[in-house]
């Protein structure tokens, strides 16, 4: 098959990106990768092309500080959920994605969402301690999204807060709903609470923000999901204040509101 997408080109400027962002700022930085860190067949699948491993080898290739914050649902674990494409359960997908990270010589360390003690999570949390792997607590917000924002503050504020230390923060998972940007949320609320300053950028595969909706590689990043429940949007607020035309999910429209 004919190769379709520039993967140079992609990965020129994913790293640019992520390097001038690096740059611009003193403050710590939660990026959230969207999609699979390690092997994202799914994006390897829609554009002829992309190396599966892009990501992995992007974030390796930045001279920076950097640990990664590895987010699971318990709800996820307890219910047995898969990965789509490999069939591994996601509880065995996050022994196999840490054991690659310590591969690559990170700290990582393991944020469990919407937080609830089953068998399972206790048997969890003991195979990670033996590995040294520190474990925090994330909880469910009440009420949520009909809750007004000095309640859900509070909220983030019960959550563990992971003791970070280097400047790239990176927060992966192993497939979706797994809770990556409320972690963000909670880091960033817990570090003000502390004095501290942080701030969240994502990074993601699909869609391309600089691309129409029309375009080609946008279709098809379109098909590819379109069996979830979101729309594909221009981020009007964004044009409104760049007088650029950004193409967005409309899922992470409402993250941006945040």
């Amino acid at each position: 098959m004919k190769e379709t997408f520039n993967n140079g080109k992609f990965i020129q400027l994913q790293k640019q990106s992520i390097v001038n962002l690096i740059n611009s700022t003193k403050d710590r930085i939660y990026l959230e990768i969207g999609g699979k860190y390690f092997d994202d067949l799914h994006a390897s699948r829609v554009l002829v092309g992309y190396d599966p491993e892009n990501k992995r080898n992007i974030i390796n290739s930045l001279v920076c500080d950097k640990e990664f914050i590895l987010c699971v649902s318990a709800r996820s674990i307890t219910k047995k959920k898969k990965r789509r494409d490999n069939k591994l359960l996601y509880i065995d997908e996050c022994y196999r994605m840490i054991e690659l990270l310590k591969k690559d010589n990170y700290k990582v360390s393991v944020v469990i969402t919407m937080y609830k003690e089953t068998p399972t999570i206790t048997k969890f949390k003991e195979t990670l301690s033996k590995s040294n792997i520190p474990i925090y607590k994330n909880y469910t917000i009440e009420d949520y999204p009909k809750i007004d924002e000095d309640a859900a503050y509070r909220q983030f504020l019960k959550n563990d807060f992971v003791r970070c230390y280097s400047k790239l923060v990176c927060v992966i998972a192993p497939g979706p709903n797994s809770g990556k940007f409320s972690t963000c949320i909670s880091q960033i609320i817990n570090e003000k609470e502390n004095k501290k300053s942080a701030i969240y950028r994502k990074i993601e595969t699909f869609l391309v923000p600089e691309l129409s909706l029309d375009h080609p590689i946008n279709l098809a990043c379109s098909a590819a999901m379109a069996d979830i429940s979101s729309n594909d949007v221009v981020d009007e607020r964004y044009y409104r204040e760049y007088g650029k035309m950004m193409s967005v999910d409309s899922r992470d429209l409402q993250a941006f509101e945040i």
